[in-house]
């Protein structure tokens, strides 16, 4: 893999990560597809490689206390979209039952409007070939379809094809979340945070929790599609998908919540420990199974309401990368 520029020493460490390993090597040309007028210059939800899944208004108060939980009450229901997961495979992390949604995305796309600003919060991104801002620019397109298809599910989770979730932390979690913590008219866009000049965003790598109402809203109102347009050919052409799914939560006032057990980042710290619900980036297959092996052995029904609450914004570090944290009594601290 070739090298990566030297980061901006100006440009916080967040954007530093090699490319994905579904896009191309940096500098290498690709044709270029010339955008048209306000639609996707040509592409259509159909030329997105959205792979047959497999497998069966008021934002939440992130301080607030816990409700009781409900008796007899049935597991929330997940489906997982999986950016850059080779067609006809699975997670090592997902068993058969889990609902599975790869998107493979376009390697061309239409070109930016001369009008679309940069960011030099991008850093060596700014250089990513076309296929990695392919990725971005059709994923609030991806997401759209996922809502629509998967209709019934109480969350979403998203990750990408190195991010290890683990499927038991996940489901407690989100039991919790439905049963004892959230009311049925809650909001939810939860994971390892980040704020930049750009905003509050929640880091995709590390898995990103958004609660089926929530991403349902945004589709079925026409905001999913209108941050689409925006991304592919539009104002937000040159923003990273992360940043534009939140930019797109902030249209219809959901804001983006901490939590420790996301991580963006477990190559600079040591914190894909028990009972983290994923971790980022782990590339090789074999490191992949043995985490999940290890977690595995974790007891969740241990767990708590208080555990799986977002972080108050106020006890949450989002003025950095390395390690999601959260500093309120009883959470994580640094390792």
């Amino acid at each position: 893999m070739q090298a990566l520029a030297p980061p901006d020493p100006s440009v916080d460490e967040a954007s530093q990560e090699e490319w994905e390993p579904w896009a191309d090597a940096p500098g290498e040309p690709q044709p270029v597809v010339q955008s048209g007028g306000d639609d996707f210059g040509g592409f259509q939800p159909d030329d997105l490689d959205i792979i047959p899944p497999s497998g069966g208004a008021a934002p939440v108060a992130a301080s607030g206390a816990a409700k009781k939980p409900s008796s007899g009450a049935a597991g929330a229901s997940v489906a997982y979209l999986v950016l850059g997961l080779t067609p006809g495979a699975r997670p090592s992390w997902a068993s058969q039952e889990d609902t599975i949604f790869p998107f493979v995305p376009p390697k061309r796309c239409p070109s930016c409007p001369l009008s679309a600003h940069k960011f030099s919060t991008s850093n060596e991104y700014t250089k990513a070939p076309q296929a990695w801002w392919c990725a971005q620019r059709y994923y609030m397109e991806a997401l759209d379809t996922l809502a629509k298809t998967h209709s019934d599910k109480h969350y979403y989770f998203l990750a990408d094809a190195d991010t290890v979730v683990f499927p038991e932390a996940l489901q407690a979690m989100v039991n919790l979340l439905e049963h004892a913590v959230l009311e049925p008219a809650d909001d939810l866009y939860m994971g390892h945070g980040r704020d930049l000049s750009v905003g509050r965003f929640i880091m995709s790598g590390g898995g990103v929790l958004i609660r089926g109402r929530t991403l349902r809203r945004a589709a079925f109102g026409g905001t999913l599609q209108h941050c689409a347009r925006e991304h592919v050919n539009g104002s937000w052409c040159w923003r990273h998908l992360d940043w534009v799914l939140a930019d797109c939560l902030r249209l219809i006032d959901v804001p983006a919540h901490g939590h420790e057990g996301f991580n963006q980042f477990i190559n600079k710290c040591d914190c894909c420990k028990p009972p983290a619900v994923a971790c980022h980036p782990v590339k090789d297959k074999e490191r992949q199974r043995a985490l999940s092996a290890r977690h595995k052995r974790y007891e969740v029904s241990q767990l708590k309401a208080a555990w799986a609450q977002p972080c108050p914004d106020n006890a949450y570090k989002w003025g950095q990368s390395k390690q999601s944290l959260c500093t309120r009594s009883g959470r994580s601290k640094r390792r």
